[in-house]
């Protein structure tokens, strides 16, 4: 059971990859003219948005677990 959890997050990830990849030219363009304060705070806007999400994520999975099982 753990191995095909494991193959199953390996999966998931490795299909994730290309995504990185894909952004904003524009966008990188005026993140990397802007000064160190405004990068700062565009890297904390990405956190306060990102952080929430994978908490509602990781509850909703363990939710539908708990309720499987």
């Amino acid at each position: 059971m753990r191995s095909r959890l494991a193959v199953l997050v390996l999966g998931a990830l490795l299909t994730a990859a290309p995504a990185f990849a894909q952004g904003c030219s524009m966008c990188a363009t005026s993140a990397g003219g802007a000064g160190p304060k405004a990068q700062k705070s565009l890297t904390r806007g990405v956190e306060i948005l990102l952080f929430p999400t994978l908490g509602l994520i990781a509850v909703l999975a363990g939710v539908t677990y708990k309720l499987r099982h």
